[in-house]
C-alpha cells in the first residue's frame, strides 16, 4: 500500500488563517491563527535575546524565532497574537507596559473631561501630538509614533469623571484632563445678600437717628420761645 503526500505551495500573503509546522516526529500540522480585535505590534526574543524586540504587525504577520532559537523573527505567512474585544461596545486598542507586545482592549467612557494630547511609545515615547479625545482617540503606528484617530464610530479617548460644579482643565505638557471644581454662584449670592442687609439696616438706623435728632431740635427751639 502506497501513501502519497500532496504538496501545496502557498506564497506569503495568500492566507492568514493558519501556518504550517512540523510536530516532534516531522509530521506536518496546521497552526490556526484566528482573527482578533487587537494585535501585537512587536515580537520578543527568548533566552539571552529576551530584551530584543522587533516591529511586527500581528494583523498580517506572526512572530517566530531564528535558527538559534532566541532571535525574534517577523514572519509574513499568517496572523499573529492578539486579543478579542467586546465588539458590541465602543473600543480601541492599547498596550500593556512600555512595549507594544501585549495588546489590550480599551473601552470608551462618557467622561466629563477629556485629554487633549497623544504620546508615542518606544523611540517616540517623548513625542506628542494634539488630539481632542472627546471626538478622537490615541493610537500608535508600528514604530510607536503617536496617532490621533477620528472616532467615526463614536469611540472617544481618555478622560476623567467629575462631580458637582466644575470646569475642565488639561495639563499643558501631558494633556491629561482634570476637573477644576467650582462652587457655583450660590456663595456669591449669599455674600451679596448679607451686604444688602447690612446696607439697608444702616440706612434705617441713619434715618431713625436723623428723625430723632430733628425732633430734639424742634423741642429745644420751642422751649426757648416759650421760656420753659
Amino acid at each position: 500500500k502506497q501513501w502519497y503526500q500532496r504538496r501545496v505551495v502557498i506564497t506569503a500573503g495568500d492566507h492568514t488563517d493558519f501556518y504550517c509546522q512540523q510536530n516532534t516526529i516531522g509530521g506536518a500540522t496546521c497552526q490556526q491563527t484566528p482573527e482578533h480585535s487587537c494585535y501585537s505590534l512587536q515580537c520578543q526574543g527568548t533566552g539571552n535575546k529576551t530584551g530584543t524586540y522587533i516591529p511586527c504587525d500581528g494583523a498580517t504577520n506572526r512572530c517566530g524565532l531564528d535558527a538559534d532559537g532566541s532571535t525574534p523573527l517577523c514572519i509574513n505567512d499568517a496572523r499573529g497574537s492578539g486579543v478579542d474585544c467586546n465588539t458590541s461596545a465602543s473600543y480601541y486598542c492599547g498596550y500593556n507596559g512600555t512595549q507594544l507586545k501585549d495588546a489590550i482592549c480599551i473601552y470608551s467612557e462618557e467622561y466629563d473631561c477629556f485629554d487633549n494630547i497623544c504620546t508615542g511609545a518606544l523611540a517616540f515615547n517623548e513625542s506628542t501630538i494634539g488630539c481632542n479625545q472627546n471626538t478622537h482617540h490615541c493610537a500608535v503606528n508600528i514604530t510607536g509614533y503617536p496617532l490621533c484617530i477620528n472616532a467615526t464610530n463614536g469611540t472617544s479617548g481618555a478622560g476623567v469623571f467629575c462631580k458637582g460644579h466644575f470646569s475642565c482643565k488639561q495639563d499643558k505638557e501631558t494633556g491629561v484632563a482634570s476637573c477644576k471644581t467650582s462652587h457655583g454662584l450660590l456663595p456669591l449670592y449669599i455674600v451679596i445678600g448679607i451686604i444688602a442687609v447690612v446696607v439697608v439696616a444702616g440706612i434705617v438706623v441713619w434715618f431713625v437717628r436723623k428723625r430723632m435728632g430733628g425732633a430734639d431740635d424742634r423741642q429745644s427751639l420751642l422751649n426757648r420761645e416759650t421760656g420753659y
